[in-house]
């Protein structure tokens, strides 16, 4: 259990990682990123960015005080896999992909006690949402 996760196929400098800066030495996205287990965060972000990505595990983002879980899985130029489950309680979950499979034995939920949420699936709706890549 963690406040947030990130994992990334993207380069990132010793110096960089060391000081904690987060930028990037490259915006390309290669690799495989492969998640079999459990991924929870305590009100944070979980996002997973890398060319391939195969969700066969639990992910959990689950909102605390007035911040929202969130759930990123983005494989832009690349295949996204979801057999897993995804749950950000009241908060929103993104599958992004060239292409994304969502197996039959996947649950992906953004309902809380008191609200749902929102799940994107290939990016926003008609590909009008800028904040999303389709």
């Amino acid at each position: 259990k963690t406040a947030g996760f990130l994992a990334s196929t993207l380069n990132i400098s010793n110096e960089n990682f060391l000081s904690g800066e987060t930028e990037f030495s490259s915006q390309e996205l290669f690799g495989t990123i492969t998640n079999e287990g459990t991924i929870v965060a305590l009100g944070g972000e979980i996002g997973l960015y890398a060319l391939a990505i195969n969700q066969d595990g639990v992910i959990e983002a689950n909102g605390f005080d007035e911040r929202e879980g969130k759930i990123i899985l983005n494989s832009t130029k690349g295949t996204c896999s979801v057999s897993g489950s995804l749950n950000a309680k009241g908060g929103s979950i993104a599958l992004l992909g060239e292409e994304i499979l969502v197996r039959k034995d996947a649950v992906i939920g953004t309902s809380s006690d008191d609200k749902g949420g929102v799940i994107h699936i290939g990016g926003g709706a008609k590909g009008k949402d800028l904040n999303l890549p389709n």
